[in-house]
């Protein structure tokens, strides 16, 4: 009764928008991504605009709002630069492909929108090979999806899952199912 509850041996592997497009939503984004930490066995987050920054020891070492606060002030993000998608996916590749494994559910949180960048779906194909589950949550509303620079339909063929997530409601439904 009193024992803690073991951690799930699932992997998860988080990536996170913080760019301008996505800005109002990366706090809440980052609460979330900061807490799947206690539910499972191993979690490696990272946030980018045009290229990675791992921020799981930030997530590690601090308290929620000091993590948060953390990754969006003091964490290497170029938050002037042009978000790019494509060269997000081009530095996992070269430096973080390993991380995959068929035990690991890829979690990336964005609007899919790379100013008209290359989208290397290819790149991200490559890394559902590797995974158990890649899941895409868009904070945007599905209205949207594929317009202008939106490259989110390029990327539902190397999704399992591209769902929308925009407020709690829909946040809860997300957390319950992959953790139930």
């Amino acid at each position: 009764k009193y024992r803690r509850k073991a951690l799930r041996k699932t992997r998860i592997v988080t990536l996170c928008d913080v760019s301008g497009s996505v800005w109002a939503a990366a706090r809440f984004m980052l609460n979330l991504l900061y807490s799947l930490q206690d539910c499972f066995d191993k979690v490696h987050s990272f946030v980018f605009v045009d290229r990675l920054t791992e921020v799981t020891p930030i997530f590690e070492e601090h308290d929620v709002n000091e993590a948060i606060r953390r990754v969006l002030q003091e964490a290497d993000v170029h938050y002037a630069a042009q978000t790019d998608y494509g060269e997000t996916f081009r530095h996992f590749k070269r430096e973080y492909m390993e991380i995959l494994t068929k035990k690991t559910t890829l979690i990336i949180v964005g609007d899919g929108r790379s100013n008209y960048l290359h989208p290397e779906d290819a790149i991200l194909g490559e890394m559902r090979d590797r995974c158990r589950r890649v899941i895409w949550l868009n904070p945007e509303y599905e209205d949207l999806w594929g317009t202008g620079d939106s490259e989110i339909k390029t990327y539902l063929h190397a999704c399992h899952e591209v769902r929308p997530c925009r407020n709690v409601n829909q946040l809860i439904a997300f957390i319950e199912e992959l953790v139930l």
